[in-house]
């Protein structure tokens, strides 16, 4: 997660291809979302 913080915010690779940016989100956020949940309901 903060390294693509990392690679988004300070450039680090060039130009960003927003589409790259999307599939990135559309393939991990459901994994990173359920992780959360569950920290956030084991509490």
């Amino acid at each position: 997660m903060a390294g693509f913080h990392n690679i988004l915010v300070h450039n680090y690779l060039g130009n960003i291809d927003p589409s790259t940016i999307a599939t990135v989100i559309d393939q991990h956020f459901p994994a990173l979302q359920a992780c959360m949940q569950t920290m956030l309901t084991d509490k």
